[in-house]
Protein backbone atom coordinates (compact mmCIF):
# COMPACT_ATOMS: atom_id res chain seq x y z
CA UNK A 1 0.00 0.00 0.00
CA UNK A 2 2.67 2.48 0.76
CA UNK A 3 4.22 2.41 -2.94
CA UNK A 4 0.65 3.27 -4.05
CA UNK A 5 -0.26 6.40 -1.48
CA UNK A 6 3.43 7.50 -2.79
CA UNK A 7 1.77 7.98 -6.02
CA UNK A 8 -1.50 8.38 -5.39
CA UNK A 9 -0.47 11.71 -2.96
CA UNK A 10 1.54 13.68 -4.93
CA UNK A 11 0.31 17.08 -4.33
CA UNK A 12 -3.52 15.28 -3.48
CA UNK A 13 -5.31 14.74 -0.50
CA UNK A 14 -4.65 11.02 -0.10
CA UNK A 15 -7.13 9.13 2.04
CA UNK A 16 -6.25 5.84 3.44
CA UNK A 17 -9.31 3.49 3.35
CA UNK A 18 -10.47 -0.07 3.57
CA UNK A 19 -14.17 -1.80 4.68
CA UNK A 20 -13.61 -0.70 8.39
CA UNK A 21 -13.85 3.02 8.09
CA UNK A 22 -15.60 3.18 4.79
CA UNK A 23 -18.70 5.30 5.81
CA UNK A 24 -16.38 7.76 7.21
CA UNK A 25 -14.44 7.83 3.99
CA UNK A 26 -16.87 8.81 1.61
CA UNK A 27 -18.55 10.88 3.94
CA UNK A 28 -15.66 12.92 3.96
CA UNK A 29 -14.82 12.35 0.53
CA UNK A 30 -18.30 13.51 -0.64
CA UNK A 31 -17.93 16.57 1.72
CA UNK A 32 -14.90 17.51 -0.05
CA UNK A 33 -16.68 17.66 -3.51
CA UNK A 34 -13.50 17.10 -5.46
CA UNK A 35 -12.80 14.49 -8.20
CA UNK A 36 -11.68 11.27 -6.50
CA UNK A 37 -9.95 8.06 -7.37
CA UNK A 38 -9.64 4.80 -5.58
CA UNK A 39 -6.30 3.27 -6.09
CA UNK A 40 -6.68 -0.19 -5.18
CA UNK A 41 -3.03 -0.71 -3.82
CA UNK A 42 -1.96 -4.16 -4.81
CA UNK A 43 1.23 -6.66 -3.26
CA UNK A 44 4.36 -6.24 -3.86
CA UNK A 45 3.27 -4.10 -7.27
CA UNK A 46 1.12 -6.79 -8.09
CA UNK A 47 -2.59 -7.09 -8.64
CA UNK A 48 -4.99 -7.39 -5.15
CA UNK A 49 -8.39 -9.71 -5.34
CA UNK A 50 -8.65 -8.41 -1.90
CA UNK A 51 -7.97 -4.71 -2.46
CA UNK A 52 -10.19 -4.90 -5.67
CA UNK A 53 -12.82 -6.24 -3.89
CA UNK A 54 -13.05 -3.43 -1.37
CA UNK A 55 -12.01 -0.84 -4.07
CA UNK A 56 -15.40 -2.23 -6.01
CA UNK A 57 -17.39 -1.81 -2.43
CA UNK A 58 -15.74 2.02 -2.81
CA UNK A 59 -17.56 2.03 -6.20
CA UNK A 60 -20.99 1.06 -5.12
CA UNK A 61 -21.14 2.62 -2.29
CA UNK A 62 -20.14 6.30 -3.96
CA UNK A 63 -23.12 5.22 -6.54
CA UNK A 64 -25.93 4.46 -4.34
CA UNK A 65 -25.19 7.70 -2.27
CA UNK A 66 -24.93 9.73 -5.54
CA UNK A 67 -28.12 8.07 -7.24
CA UNK A 68 -26.00 7.53 -10.24
CA UNK A 69 -23.73 5.57 -12.09
CA UNK A 70 -20.19 7.11 -11.79
CA UNK A 71 -17.62 7.59 -15.25
CA UNK A 72 -15.48 4.38 -14.55
CA UNK A 73 -12.32 3.10 -16.06
CA UNK A 74 -12.15 -0.39 -16.79
CA UNK A 75 -10.74 -1.02 -13.45
CA UNK A 76 -13.26 0.18 -11.31
CA UNK A 77 -16.05 -1.64 -13.74
CA UNK A 78 -13.90 -5.19 -12.64
CA UNK A 79 -13.61 -3.86 -9.26
CA UNK A 80 -17.39 -3.64 -9.20
CA UNK A 81 -18.12 -6.64 -10.78
CA UNK A 82 -15.44 -8.85 -8.28
CA UNK A 83 -17.38 -7.05 -5.54
CA UNK A 84 -20.88 -8.39 -6.07
CA UNK A 85 -19.75 -11.38 -7.19
CA UNK A 86 -17.98 -11.38 -3.55
CA UNK A 87 -20.56 -9.16 -1.54
CA UNK A 88 -22.04 -11.90 -0.03
CA UNK A 89 -19.25 -13.27 2.49
CA UNK A 90 -16.38 -10.61 2.58
CA UNK A 91 -14.56 -12.36 5.43
CA UNK A 92 -14.39 -15.11 2.87
CA UNK A 93 -13.13 -13.08 -0.04
CA UNK A 94 -10.65 -11.56 1.77
CA UNK A 95 -9.26 -14.92 3.57
CA UNK A 96 -9.72 -17.03 0.57
CA UNK A 97 -7.30 -14.36 -1.57
CA UNK A 98 -3.65 -15.33 -2.48
CA UNK A 99 -2.87 -12.71 0.34
CA UNK A 100 -5.45 -13.67 2.99
CA UNK A 101 -4.40 -17.51 2.54
CA UNK A 102 -0.27 -15.83 2.75
CA UNK A 103 -1.45 -14.43 6.17
CA UNK A 104 -3.77 -17.58 7.85
CA UNK A 105 -0.26 -19.11 7.68
CA UNK A 106 1.20 -16.43 9.37
CA UNK A 107 -1.23 -16.86 12.12
CA UNK A 108 -3.20 -13.23 11.13
CA UNK A 109 -6.71 -14.70 10.37
CA UNK A 110 -7.97 -12.43 13.15
CA UNK A 111 -6.48 -9.51 11.58
CA UNK A 112 -8.61 -10.50 8.20
CA UNK A 113 -12.06 -10.60 10.21
CA UNK A 114 -11.43 -7.35 11.91
CA UNK A 115 -10.74 -5.97 8.29
CA UNK A 116 -13.93 -7.44 7.12
CA UNK A 117 -15.75 -5.35 9.47
CA UNK A 118 -17.57 -2.78 7.93
CA UNK A 119 -17.20 0.70 9.39
CA UNK A 120 -15.98 -0.85 12.46
CA UNK A 121 -13.27 1.86 12.92
CA UNK A 122 -14.76 5.36 12.19
CA UNK A 123 -11.78 7.10 11.61
CA UNK A 124 -10.20 8.82 8.48
CA UNK A 125 -6.58 8.34 8.21
CA UNK A 126 -4.62 10.80 5.82
CA UNK A 127 -1.63 9.75 3.84
CA UNK A 128 0.47 13.56 5.06
CA UNK A 129 4.18 14.22 4.68
CA UNK A 130 5.46 10.65 4.19
CA UNK A 131 2.89 9.61 7.49
CA UNK A 132 0.14 8.17 7.77
CA UNK A 133 -2.12 10.70 10.60
CA UNK A 134 -5.67 10.67 11.60
CA UNK A 135 -7.68 13.35 9.99
CA UNK A 136 -7.82 16.49 11.92
CA UNK A 137 -9.63 19.94 10.07
CA UNK A 138 -6.41 21.43 10.21
CA UNK A 139 -4.87 18.95 8.60
CA UNK A 140 -7.25 19.33 5.61
CA UNK A 141 -6.53 22.55 5.74
CA UNK A 142 -3.20 22.46 5.32
CA UNK A 143 -2.91 20.25 2.17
Amino acid sequence: GSKAMLKGGQGALCLVGGLVNLSEILRFALREQKDAAIICSGSAGKFSFEDAVVGGKYVAELEKKLGRELDKNDGAKAALYLFRREEADLYSALRNSFHGKFLVTLGFEADIREAAQLDSVPVVPLFSAGRIVRHQPETVAAQ
